[in-house]
């Protein structure tokens, strides 16, 4: 069923006043009062859309997951060390990912709010890892929670250079970004995994 250009023109709006005002304000001094005088509509408008601030929080957030996920499943390659170019391949997209939507992501991050966004993101990076450290080394028998580990290891180091760059640090280059990752992976991380993982 193809959606009224209206009525998405009008979410577009509400989205984007929204994410401003967590730019300002914290999420719970956001009323929908203050959000329909930004968005210039009225409140019948805001609650044909939205059952409250928490119901376009959760759509905003799920459709910055669903993006999300779509960057991490195709892109994602070997991880043997050696290859490090393939590492810079997966990153790269990560990279474009966070600094395409970093106007949405750093209101949500510096703004405390009742989200799981971050930790939906961290929970897809390592289910990807997993699966591709699997495919990548003939794991040995003993070894399934230490890939795990290593999974949990490698997202928490990507997405936490993800969020002190967006943060901490706008001004590095994303070539930059993309080389920490890529030697803090190849030259730390990496060349563990095969020491505890490989038969």
């Amino acid at each position: 069923m193809k959606t009224d250009l209206r009525v998405l023109k009008t979410k577009e709006n509400i989205h984007s006043h929204f994410i401003a005002l967590l730019g300002s304000y914290s999420f719970s001094d956001i009323t929908i009062k203050l959000l329909i005088s930004e968005c210039k509509i009225n409140r019948s408008t805001f609650y044909r859309n939205y059952n409250d601030k928490y119901d376009l929080l959760n759509e905003i957030s799920n459709e910055l997951l669903e993006k999300y996920k779509k960057t991490i499943y195709p892109e994602i390659v070997s991880i043997e060390p050696k290859i490090s170019q393939n590492i810079k391949n997966y990153i790269i997209p990560l990279v474009d990912f966070f600094d395409k939507n970093k106007d949405i992501l750093i209101p949500l991050s510096k703004n405390n709010t009742p989200t799981r966004l971050f930790d939906d993101m961290f929970e897809v990076m390592v289910s990807a890892f997993v699966e591709k450290i699997r495919e990548s080394f003939r794991i040995r028998e003993d070894s399934k929670e230490i890939a795990f580990y290593f999974a949990n290891l490698i997202s928490s180091n990507i997405l936490t250079t993800m969020k002190w760059w967006n943060v901490s640090s706008p001004e590095t280059s994303k070539e930059k970004i993309i080389d920490i990752i890529d030697t803090c992976l190849t030259k730390g991380v990496f060349c563990s995994v095969k020491d505890f993982l490989i038969e």
